[in-house]
């Protein structure tokens, strides 16, 4: 019996897609991805491989499209979370917060600056050293509160942290 090199048993197939004989059935029968056998148990090699080549490549791209939608989702997602956070006060604008802090910042540096001219008088009318004592002692407390207080980018005012 002279054996056709173009048709090949399903145990040839399974081997040469590198599967088993039972996927090959599934191939054919329930995914109709294969040919079925031209002559009795014989498939047709050329049509067989060019059938499964072409399942294989559009696996490969509904994967694909899989992964591109599921990226998209993600993306989609993260989208809808950065604006409920900016809607909800949790996120807010880059130079919304450069410039609060910017502010705080001068706030801080004018109290400080002013430090000498608001103390000058009183100390130099004190000669109790307790006394001098306490007023540098309040002074400093009430500039160590306000620089306790962090801005509130939201309102643009200093809210404490404690």
């Amino acid at each position: 019996m002279k054996v056709d090199k173009f048709r090949w048993t399903r145990a040839d197939l399974a081997e040469a897609f590198g599967v088993t004989p039972m996927r090959i059935s599934q191939l054919v029968n329930k995914e109709r991805v294969l040919p079925k056998p031209v002559q009795g148990n014989q498939y047709d090699s050329k049509a067989a491989i060019a059938a499964y080549v072409k399942h294989l490549q559009t696996r490969q791209t509904k994967q694909e499209k899989e992964k591109a939608e599921t990226e998209k989702l993600h993306l989609d997602n993260a989208l809808k979370r950065l604006r409920l956070d900016r809607a909800t006060g949790e996120l807010m604008s880059k130079d919304a917060v450069k410039h609060a802090w910017f502010s705080a910042g001068r706030e801080i540096r004018d109290t400080l600056e002013n430090l000498p001219d608001r103390l000058a008088g009183p100390l130099a009318s004190e000669t109790d050293q307790t006394a001098i004592f306490s007023i540098l002692n309040h002074e400093l407390r009430q500039l160590l509160e306000m620089l306790s207080k962090v801005p509130d980018v939201k309102a643009k005012k200093n809210v404490s942290t404690v």
